[in-house]
This record gives C-alpha cells, structure tokens and sequence, in this order.
C-alpha cells in the first residue's frame, strides 16, 4: 500500500503546503529576505504531530476580540483574532494548529463566517480553518498570490482587477474578441474603469474613474440623473459622472460588467439593484446588459432560474407564501439573528454566509457530507453523474450530459423530500 500524502508544515514559519507524500524540498516564504531558514535546514511537521506536541490558548484581549495563540511556541508565534460582530465572526490572521478543542471552542462563540489575513507569514494552515468551519471564505490581497502554496477553492483574492481574477473572461466576452460590428476587437471598443476603494478595474483600460467605497451607490444614482437630464451637483464627481454619461450614450452597445463576488468588504446589497437600474435606464437611448462576474459552479444558472421563476436572481423570501426580494436579509444575516430554524443548502457549498453548524442544517449536493450538518445526502456532479444545463456568464445556456453513473441526482433527491414534507403536512392537517 503507498503511503498517504500529507499536508506539511514548514516548523520555521508556520506555513502549511497541499498535500504530497513527501515534504517539499524548500519553502518559498522562509527563503524569502524578509525571513530566515532554519539553521538545521528545512525541517517540517504535521498537523497531526501538532495536535500531540503543542495546544492553543483562546484568551479576550477586548470586548469582541479573543486572540488565539499555541503554545509551547511555534514557529514565528504567530496569534490569530477572533473579531466577534452582528454579521458574524472574523478570523483575522491565522494559526497552524487546529484541533477538536480549539473548534469547539470557536464554535461556542459563535464560529466563523470568513477568514482574512494580513500577510503571507499568517496564511499558515488557513485552508484547514476553512475546512474546519464549513468551507468558509479566506480573503487574501491579490499582490500576495504567489506565497499561496497550498491552493483551496475558499480563497477569494480581492483587491485585484478582472482579468487576475476572471482570467478567460477579456478573451473570450469583452474586450478582445472581435465581431460583425467590432472588427477590430479591443480596438474598436473603449474600456472605462470604476474603481471602488481598493478594488482596480482592467488595467489597460481607456478611462479610469476613482471614487471611496461608502461613495459607490451615491455615485450610480448621480449617474443615472445626468442621463435623465436632471444633474444633482455639488459632487467631486460632477466632471467625471458627465463625460461617463455621454461615452454611454453616444455608444451603440453598452456592456456594465461588475465583480459579484465577496470582496475585502461586505457585499453592497443594493450594488445590483443599483446597476441593474442604470442598465435599464440606458436602454431607453443605446443599447445595453449588465453581467455580474461569479465564482464557480452554476451560479449563473441558478440566478437565471430564480428571475425567470419569481422575477428576483436572488435573496428570495418564500416565508409569505410568495416571492420578495430581501436584498438586506441574505442568509448570514437571517442566521445571524435567529430568524430561522433550520438552513437547508441545496448544491456545492462553496463558501456559506454564515456557521454551517451555528443553526440545524441539511446539505444536499456533491460532497455534502463534507460540511458538519445534521444531515448530509450526497449527489452526483453535473457533467459527470447527472445531466442537466449550465448557464454561462452571458446567459448562454449549455447541455450537460451523464457519461458517468454515479451517486443520485440532486433534483430526485429533491423532489423525494419535496414529496415526503408534503406528505407530512397532509397528516398534520
């Protein structure tokens, strides 16, 4: 039998590398300049000889900040902080060592709803945090890409610019392909950038527009009055907002493309209520699509299905008997504030808005079993174990085929429960 692979630590640093059956040869972080290697060399550990050599110390450095530290020290001695709000809690930096007693520890406080770290010596064993607590978000800056060595599905790089983050996007939509009346591609079109706080648009862009994170929504409704001939004034952004106002005008085609996934800050709720106006307000004298920029998995698949079943792509209440778009009452908030019983999630989970195990929960796709829920059923995955359609970011439907048998479909799982609870309901009545 081979031997299994294991996810090592570098002992000098902290850092934890993707799994290999064998250490790596050298670690990148401690050969950098800024740190050092060992004087015995490169030595490395595991989390597993962690756990029975070394345990953490949870302790509150101020009302809502618990730090987390391990001891005996390791490595740099690095401290982690538990930043405890009514959104739900912040991990700030990170720690190689997680154990049973440090999760449950967590947990009783409240767990955790996403991970960020201020630099590459905290990244430590970040992506075992992640996993630990439901697959949770890691945000790291984009400029530290390359110190990532144990890559992870979590980890959402912000602060970047779309084609570092959405690198087929530029080639293969906008803006280099070319087409019946673009048919010079990128040079038959003009590029304008909005950046909002630390994020950057594509770099090689025609215009660059800078405004503050807390002026975003401010800015797209003053937008929208230049177009409607009914300028607010008294803004910084006055210039600027009006020659926008005629580049959009005066084009043929306009194209309102927007980064949809969680960034450095939280979401913006009206952010796509906002654009989605401002794009229907253009099509009154151009032509004009909004298209969000999501992760993976069929997320534009499942917003389309949503708007074509209810009018909303999103943030969907059902609790009236029907349909309200809640854009401020996302499902972390809900959970946060007790306002549900149990969380039924339906899919790959790649990333939660809240604790999966901080309410009663039931997951019900590939590797639901995966999360710490109550209750887990897993399915096959579309393309390989179920047939299906895939949406791409343009709205473009594409057919999926089975070629592989496999675990059950998701959709028959669903509709069996759908049955069974409507069953239930007719006993009760």
């Amino acid at each position: 039998m081979s031997e299994a692979a294991k996810s090592w630590i570098c002992t000098t640093c902290g850092t934890q590398y993707e799994p290999a059956v064998e250490p790596p040869q050298n670690c990148p972080i401690c050969e950098d300049e800024r740190q050092f290697v060992n004087w015995h060399g490169q030595e490395w550990t595991t989390i597993e000889q962690l756990q029975r050599s070394h345990n953490n110390l949870i302790k509150v450095q101020e009302a809502g900040i618990i730090g987390i530290g391990t001891t005996p020290k390791f490595a740099i001695g690095q401290r982690a902080l538990l930043v405890q709000t009514a959104q739900g809690n912040l991990l700030w930096d990170c720690i190689s060592l997680i154990d049973d007693p440090t999760a449950e520890a967590v947990k009783a406080l409240g767990g955790i709803f996403a991970i960020a770290i201020s630099h590459p010596h905290y990244y430590s064993s970040m992506v075992e945090w992640s996993e630990r607590f439901g697959n949770v978000p890691i945000y790291l800056h984009a400029d530290d890409r390359r110190w990532v060595v144990r890559p992870s599905r979590n980890i959402v790089f912000w602060g970047t610019d779309p084609a570092a983050r959405y690198p087929r996007y530029a080639s293969r939509y906008a803006p280099e392909p070319a087409g019946l009346f673009v048919p010079d591609g990128r040079r038959s079109r003009r590029l304008v950038s909005v950046d909002v706080g630390d994020a950057r648009g594509p770099a090689e862009a025609d215009t660059r527009i800078r405004i503050h994170a807390d002026q975003e929504l401010d800015a797209i409704a003053a937008l929208r009055a230049v177009l409607a001939g009914r300028p607010l004034g008294g803004t910084e952004l006055d210039g600027a907002l009006a020659d926008l106002a005629r580049t959009l005008t005066a084009a043929r085609y306009v194209a309102i493309v927007y980064d949809a996934e969680p960034g450095a800050l939280p979401p913006e709720p009206a952010r796509a209520e906002s654009l989605t106006a401002l794009g229907q307000q253009l099509n009154a004298v151009t032509r004009a699509c909004v298209t969000p920029l999501r992760g993976g998995g069929n997320r534009v698949g499942a917003e389309s299905v949503l708007a074509w079943q209810t009018g909303y792509p999103m943030t969907v209440d059902f609790s009236r008997g029907h349909p309200r778009f809640r854009p401020d009452d996302g499902a972390g908030a809900l959970v946060a504030s007790g306002a549900v019983d149990a969380v039924l999630v339906v899919g790959r989970a790649l990333g939660t808005p809240f604790a999966i195990d901080a309410v009663r929960s039931v997951a019900i796709g590939p590797s639901a079993s995966e999360l710490p829920c109550d209750a887990a059923i897993d399915t096959g995955v579309a393309g390989i174990h179920e047939s299906g359609t895939a949406f791409r970011m343009d709205d473009i439907p594409l057919p999926l085929r089975a070629p592989v048998p496999g675990p059950p479909v998701a959709a028959d799982v669903m509709r069996a429960l759908a049955q069974r609870i409507h069953t239930r309901r007719s006993r009760r009545s």
